[in-house]
Order: structure tokens, then C-alpha cells, then sequence
């Protein structure tokens, strides 16, 4: 595994700073198996984002099976503080509905 560093910017989220892991191995024979990798990003802007994505493709001895582990998840969370309406929500219940 190797983690590098990252930065970015964009007009979006602002500044990005975060790490980028990276992974790539071997499942089998080197003459019928294909490379499987893993690469994934954890980042935090200067926005109070907190974004997180990965990626993979491993495959099994002689290419049997190619699995798509976490094809793609990305999510971002905003700092709570930032936006407390968020945080405390009321869970919608029948009576809420009723009205």
C-alpha cells in the first residue's frame, strides 16, 4: 500500500487536502491473472467537507471471477456545526403526517 498526499482546488469545495492509498497486488499466475488494484481518496476542504471515495478490481487465479469491491462510493459530509438544522431533525411519525 502506498498513501500519497493530495491537494486540489476547485470552485466548488475550495482547497482539498487529504491522503490518496493505493494498493495493487496479484491473485495467481502472473501469466493468466490480471493485476487487481485499490485506490481510494479521503480529503477535507477548506468548504467543511469531509469527501470520501474508493475503487477496486480484483481478480481471482486465472481470472475465474472479477469482483467490483466498492465500485464507487463517494459521500460528503458537512461539518454538523455548520449546519445544525441538519442535526437535529425530528423524525417524521404518522401524527406528523396526519396534518
Amino acid at each position: 500500500m502506498i498513501p500519497l498526499s493530495a491537494i486540489a482546488s476547485n470552485p466548488a469545495n475550495g482547497w482539498l487536502f487529504g491522503i490518496a492509498p493505493s494498493a495493487t497486488w496479484r491473485m495467481g499466475n502472473p501469466e493468466n491473472t490480471h493485476l487487481s488494484n485499490l485506490v481510494g481518496n479521503l480529503l477535507y476542504t477548506t468548504k467543511k467537507q469531509l469527501l470520501i471515495s474508493s475503487r477496486s478490481n480484483i481478480f481471482l487465479a486465472d481470472d475465474s471471477w472479477i469482483l467490483a469491491i466498492f465500485p464507487y462510493i463517494s459521500a460528503i459530509f458537512r461539518i454538523r456545526k455548520f449546519y445544525p438544522q441538519f442535526a437535529r431533525r425530528k423524525p417524521i411519525t404518522t401524527r406528523r403526517l396526519a396534518r
